[in-house]
């Protein structure tokens, strides 16, 4: 950002105050239900979420890379808003999706593995209150209904299986699903009713499986030991197979790569699908589209494969959203934004009564409209050098991420005795060192470290009541999804 530019700017003690006193709670406590507000000014926006669990950044086209065949979501970014620097908040399905759809960082939320925790308000509750029809289609596993998923939705459909098990599915099937709901009228869609659909797929993750031609085709190129064979390998299994011994050789990582490249261009043709074949042009043009990877993968990098680690390739995802009409279509935005910012998003977006020009304490996130209006910016001209900073976490089983300015990257590895294994790192080096060397060590990393943690901690001290207001509502899973909280976000 320019010296000269008319944006106003945040310190980081004016971001902090800013980010405590949207935590900071009023007389009212989060609803249970979804009741129905009345009134003129209701919004009809139609809303769709598209959750892609495993979609890194760095895999599209629109973000940089030549290798992929990503040409709808290219286009898509050209008719979007293009977030650059986006952070998710978990590197696991169900408390990243849970950010996402609360817009609440995992410690306030609650899910931190397969907790059956439900959230006291999220997305889906907000807009039913205000007349939105709510359905999802999603691939089941970390979100499926028994880990409280479905409060607030009026239809939430996983993945079947015959024999009763959670099961994780693609996106081929989820969105088949969608486009039989869609042809057929249903939520409102042939109404005129608003509309809120939330679709959510495993295509990403392993087992890899691509379409029978086409992993005929790779493996008759490969010379990997995984021919034949990783169609039905699990992370931890790929990771046991490759790790033993010598590591894996250059052609096991080349063609797991390959398989994950066409595994994005299969999710990006049949999004191409729903979006250009199934839907009508004109309720594509009028609807609030928003896409995004809730986590990435690691593909070999930091001798990984797989999620639920915190290493930059995990964290770093892509967040595209479609405003209606196209408004600021092909814009990039290089401030550092996260999942739990595109509730808050959706809701200023739609104008809702009463929460949309007030300051929210529910939600951990921003409104990305006051970026792309460049009302707003984290760029920060007093430091030395200028830099962006606002605080962000990323939390994923015994890991934590904490990153206050775009250059240092705090991690806390909790350990069995209680201790934490602490690192820094430096996000200015090039991509394959940056996370290489800690610089804990170093008597700079050291102090560098403790005014991360002690900001950190400070300020979640200071929002610790409300983290336990707004916090996850045990549920009976056999008691069904009006159990599972989905409220409406309070004020």
């Amino acid at each position: 950002m320019k010296a000269d530019s008319p944006v106003r700017t945040l310190g980081l003690l004016t971001l902090f105050l800013l980010f405590l006193v949207a935590c900071s709670g009023g007389e009212e406590g989060a609803g249970d239900g979804a009741a129905e507000v009345q009134g003129p000014e209701l919004p009809t926006t139609p809303v769709i979420l598209v959750s892609v669990d495993g979609l890194r950044a760095d895999y599209l086209g629109c973000y940089g890379n030549p290798d992929v065949d990503t040409d709808f979501l290219d286009r898509f970014a050209t008719e979007a808003v293009l977030f650059e620097d986006c952070l998710a908040q978990s590197t696991r399905s169900g408390p990243a999706n849970r950010s996402l759809l609360t817009g609440q960082f995992v410690h306030r939320h609650g899910m931190r593995a397969l907790e059956k925790v439900a959230s006291p308000y999220n997305l889906a509750g907000t807009l039913r209150s205000y007349g939105y029809h709510c359905t999802a289609f999603v691939g089941g596993g970390q979100v499926h209904p028994l880990f409280g998923f479905a409060g607030g939705f009026d239809e939430y459909v996983p993945a079947a299986h015959p024999q009763g098990k959670v099961k994780r599915q693609e996106f081929p099937v989820v969105l088949n699903n969608a486009a039989a709901w869609w042809e057929l009228g249903e939520g409102g869609t042939r109404r005129g009713e608003p509309y809120f659909l939330y679709l959510q797929g495993y295509d990403l993750l392993a087992p890899f499986r691509l379409q029978p031609h086409g992993q005929e085709k790779v493996d008759a190129v490969s010379q990997s030991r995984l021919v034949g064979r990783i169609t039905e390998m699990e992370f931890p299994e790929l990771r046991a197979e490759l790790y033993s011994g010598d590591g894996p050789a250059q052609e096991d990582l080349d063609y797991i790569r390959l398989i994950y490249r066409l595994e994005v261009a299969t999710v990006d043709a049949v999004l191409e699908r729903f979006f250009t074949q199934v839907m009508e042009p004109e309720a594509y043009d009028e609807a609030l589209i928003i896409i995004t990877g809730p986590f990435g993968i690691s593909l070999g990098e930091h001798g990984w494969i797989g999620d639920g680690r915190v290493y930059e390739e995990q964290v770093r995802v892509p967040l595209l959203i479609k405003f209606p009409h196209g408004a600021h279509g092909g814009l990039r935005i290089q401030e550092p934004v996260m999942q739990v910012d595109v509730l808050p998003t959706v809701i200023h977006a739609l104008g809702i009564p009463g929460i949309a020009g007030g300051v929210p304490v529910s939600w951990n996130g921003i409104d990305l409209q006051d970026l792309v209006s460049e009302e707003l910016t984290f760029f920060n001209e007093a430091l030395d050098p200028p830099a962006y900073n606002r605080l962000r976490l990323v939390e994923s089983g015994n890991e934590r991420a904490l990153y206050l300015d775009n250059r240092w990257k705090a991690v806390q590895m909790a350990q069995p005795s209680g201790e934490t294994v602490d690192m820094l790192y430096d996000l200015e080096r090039p991509p394959e060192r940056r996370e290489e060397e800690n610089l804990i060590g170093t008597p700079e990393g050291a102090a560098k470290f403790q005014e991360i943690v002690g900001t950190v901690a400070s300020i979640m001290a200071r929002e610790k009541a409300n983290d336990e207001r707004f916090g996850p509502v045990p549920f009976d899973p056999s008691a069904g999804a009006e159990q599972a909280g989905g409220g409406a976000a309070q004020e």
